[in-house]
């Protein structure tokens, strides 16, 4: 007799992407039949509830992670910081008096805010923000004309300083939400919970339906369904981290999920 098995334990040795995917497969596939007997139902919406909230705290869970992406967005700021800064200096060199006198004047700018480089990434956002609004004030219009490749380089750290300001933004926003909404270990509990719940329903009725004379086809049909879909994709993860951990087995744990005690092959 059809029945799903799986292991919790299994599911806690997941990696939190591949914990979200299996349970997002698993919605897509049965959301597509129509499920009975309507028990069922009531233990489905609970476990579609539980992984939403999974799902929700996993995406901002993975934006956290974009500091890699802020760090190479610092950097690059720097990096138009330095160029500013080097066209500058190249034009207080110039041979001609008008544009000499122009890059000076814009050193001195340069040299009110001279700690930019080495700032700490949130101090660097507000002082090159407001060295960039002082060098675009009026006063400073000609000379910035004056010194080739002045107005672009300031265009260029402008931009780049806005998106690490969106992008820092962005993830204390993520991180606040995570903090309301809760740990991402204790939502993935929640879900396979609920989801091993489910499961004992479908297992539950399944057999009870097959060992009716007679039986209902329709209930049949669906519900062995979903054993073959559930069971199918537990089958593909277990194989996805089996060929990470060699050694793992799943007939070694001892908390097989299954309404007739049988042990998973």
């Amino acid at each position: 007799m059809k029945s799903i098995t799986f292991l919790m334990s299994f599911l806690l040795r997941l990696r939190n992407a591949e914990h979200s995917d299996l349970h997002n497969n698993i919605i897509s596939q049965i959301g597509l039949l129509n499920l009975n007997p309507v028990n069922i139902i009531a233990a489905w919406n609970a476990y579609r509830q539980a992984f939403r909230k999974e799902n929700a705290i996993y995406m901002r869970y993975t934006n956290k992670f974009n500091t890699r992406r802020i760090k190479e967005t610092h950097k690059q700021r720097r990096m138009a910081y330095m160029a500013l800064k080097r066209t500058i200096e190249a034009g207080a060199y110039s041979i001609l008096p008008p544009v000499k006198e122009a890059a000076e004047t814009l050193m001195l700018i340069l040299d009110n805010y001279s700690g930019i480089y080495r700032a700490p990434m949130t101090e660097a956002s507000a002082l090159i923000t407001n060295m960039i609004k002082d060098m675009k004030s009026p006063q400073y219009a000609a000379a910035i004309a004056l010194v080739a490749g002045t107005e672009n380089t300031i265009g260029l750290l402008e931009q780049q300083n806005q998106i690490f300001i969106e992008l820092y933004a962005e993830r204390s926003s993520n991180e606040e939400d995570m903090r309301n909404e809760g740990r991402l270990f204790d939502a993935r509990l929640q879900t396979d919970r609920a989801f091993a719940l489910f499961v004992e329903l479908v297992n539950a009725f399944y057999r009870a339906n097959e060992m009716m004379h007679p039986k209902k086809p329709e209930v049949s049909a669906v519900l062995g369904d979903v054993i073959h879909h559930v069971n199918a994709l537990i089958h593909r993860y277990e194989a996805i981290y089996s060929r990470r951990s060699p050694k793992y087995r799943p007939a070694d744990d001892e908390d097989p999920v299954a309404a007739d005690d049988e042990r998973p092959a």
